[in-house]
């Protein structure tokens, strides 16, 4: 962010916006081959039911890391269950905008991430 904030200035002091949004559109295309080799969380395929795609997903991200994938097996949290057999409780529950503000913790980190958007953007 300081980094962007220090082109932005030397390139439009020496410059013109013109070429600020030039140099922007670049580091876009840099960054865009990154983001697309960066798989989707099994947590995202796992919420929509899609067991497989978790499954590739975890693999893939196995084999990044040079690691062997964990046995086990991957259900929906409909279907967790606990040792006993009874449906688990530490399932995530849906989450709504309001966690962001719930805990005071949760509350100090979102408003100062607000301030600092707001000011320095």
């Amino acid at each position: 962010m300081i980094a962007a904030a220090g082109m932005s200035i030397g390139v439009m002091s020496a410059l013109n916006w013109r070429y600020l949004l030039a140099f922007s559109v670049f580091a876009y295309i840099i960054v865009l081959p990154i983001i697309l080799t960066i798989p989707e969380s099994p947590l995202y395929y796992i919420s929509r039911g899609e067991i497989g795609e978790a499954f590739n997903s975890l693999r893939a991200i196995a084999s990044g890391n040079k690691k062997p994938l964990p046995a086990g097996q991957l259900v929906p949290k409909s279907e967790a269950l606990s040792d006993e057999g009874v449906a688990a409780t530490h399932v995530m529950r849906e989450s709504s905008v309001m966690d962001l503000f719930r805990p005071l913790k949760g509350l100090i980190t979102t408003l100062l991430l607000w301030l600092i958007w707001l000011v320095w953007v």
